[in-house]
């Protein structure tokens, strides 16, 4: 066998050993933070965890794990029995203590379903990010309201008001009309 046919297999073996490798460490580094998140929210099903495969490098010779993704299929709020699912992105988590992160971003998605029946609005409907609702004598006006959480309860806030296909800001109506 010739010298360059013999560097080009252990090229390539070499090149085999890192990719496992490195598929290993992201495998076992995402099922940490997976069982981590089961443990802190024992109420939370389907849930999943990921990290860039690019930072694998990063995260094994760092006191840190740079970045990850987990989804939750299913968490119930608290205090409520409205089940959300739950995306959060999390950075520059701490391997010595794991519930210390740099930064936290979460997003709820609660069931357009749960949100018509909190509404307690008959001519509720979904449209865009808002809850429309028709108000004024006959339901010529339409309300676009925000659907929020906060203090364990969904709440609704006044984004606008269209009458007859005018649209007029919420800031604009009197403060008993917002509320």
């Amino acid at each position: 066998m010739k010298q360059r046919a013999k560097a080009l297999i252990v090229i390539g073996a070499s090149t085999a050993i890192l990719i496992a490798g490195a598929l290993t460490a992201n495998l076992i580094i995402s099922s940490k933070i997976t069982s981590r998140v089961e443990s802190e929210l024992p109420k939370a099903s389907g849930v999943s965890a990921s990290i860039p495969l690019f930072d694998v490098p990063q995260n094994l010779i760092t006191g840190t794990v740079k970045r990850a993704n987990v989804n939750v299929e299913s968490y119930s709020l608290k205090g409520s029995k409205t089940d959300a699912s739950l995306a959060i992105k999390v950075k520059n988590i701490s391997k010595k203590k794991p519930t210390i992160v740099g930064s936290l971003e979460v997003t709820a998605t609660i069931p357009t379903k749960t949100i018509l029946e909190n509404a307690q609005f008959e001519s509720a409907e979904i449209v865009g990010n808002t809850l429309q609702i028709s108000v004024g004598a006959g339901g010529l006006g339409k309300a676009q309201l925000v659907p929020r959480y906060s203090n364990d309860q969904i709440y609704f806030y006044l984004e606008s008001v269209s009458i007859l296909g005018s649209k007029i800001p919420a800031s604009s109506l009197p403060s008993d009309l917002q509320s």
